[in-house]
């Protein structure tokens, strides 16, 4: 019998230098590190540390996914390497026959792999891609929640266009989407989804209940539209990420932009916090890398 997966579920996975794996979170099913955390022993469903497969250290690492209950790596021999089991307990097998994957992306119960040919293939219990999806360059599953009643998977292709299909059938068309093609980065989470354009905006569409997609809440549950934060439209953008209840963007100048669910729960970004080089967003907290020391050590946790 599966153990109940908490409400607040996070999984972190550092890709290092050396081609090895740091994962940290959430690890009853060894999504984390790659071995299953016993409570019993350790006292916690958490733990951190190198990501471990059948007692080797994984490496050759190029590229790294983490989903809900499992997480994905691209190895440099284009081969994928999966840990950690989907929504029913069972453990997600790569195609022997896969050795030309060049980037993956996890879901709640699903993974997606993006091919060298540009094509995109499901592994896992999802709603598969559109028939001849080709020349993609990005791709993102939606996280859904326990219920699979929200994410839709995307795709960006080497056009500029996104693709957008339902998980579960629970697809969110719009035709502005659909009228953009000018698009260089795509992000989505359980409840909202993202496309930054090539000069610098952010078009959101999915749940706004808070603003998370739009950055001003709406009565309208779902709704769709360029982020404004404050009343100005938000500009400058290099990369953007989605959270279940709020989003980040890092903007040219380093700095980074904050909207949605502002509650004690999730805080705003720390005064001060600059040189910021990468980002990203969990359940309940956010993460970005730094390229200046003083600003990193300011902000270690003791």
């Amino acid at each position: 019998m599966l153990r109940p997966l908490p409400l607040e579920v996070d999984i972190v996975l550092r890709l290092k230098i050396d081609g090895t794996v740091v994962g940290w979170g959430w690890n009853f099913f060894g999504q984390a590190t790659g071995v299953r955390s016993d409570p019993s022993k350790d006292g916690s469903d958490k733990a951190s540390g190198l990501v471990t497969i059948d007692g080797q250290v994984l490496s050759n690492v190029t590229a790294v996914a983490a989903g809900r209950m499992q997480s994905v790596a691209v190895k440099n021999d284009g081969t994928i390497v999966i840990w950690g089991v989907d929504e029913v307990g069972r453990k997600i097998d790569p195609p022997r026959d896969l050795t030309n994957a060049i980037a993956v992306s996890a879901g709640w119960e699903h993974l997606l792999v993006l091919k060298k040919d540009g094509t995109v293939i499901t592994l896992g219990t999802t709603k598969q891609p559109p028939n001849n999806l080709s020349n993609v360059v990005g791709i993102v599953a939606g996280k859904g929640y326990g219920f699979g009643a929200f994410g839709n998977d995307l795709a960006l292709k080497n056009d500029g266009s996104v693709i957008d299909w339902g998980l579960r059938g629970m697809d969110r068309e719009s035709d502005q989407l659909k009228a953009l093609t000018n698009i260089t980065a795509i992000a989505s989470s359980g409840a909202t989804s993202f496309a930054l354009t090539r000069d610098g905006k952010v078009f959101g569409w999915g749940i706004n209940e808070w603003g998370q997609t739009t950055g001003v809440p709406t009565t309208n549950s779902l709704a769709s539209g360029f982020v404004s934060i404050n009343g100005e439209l938000l500009s400058n953008v290099l990369s953007i990420t989605a959270g279940e209840n709020s989003s980040l963007a890092l903007k040219k100048d380093g700095t980074v932009v904050l909207w949605g669910n502002n509650t004690a729960r999730l805080p705003k970004v720390p005064n001060g916090l600059s040189n910021v080089v990468a980002i990203a967003t969990g359940d309940y907290f956010s993460l970005a890398i730094t390229t200046n020391p003083v600003v990193a050590e300011r902000f270690r946790r003791k």
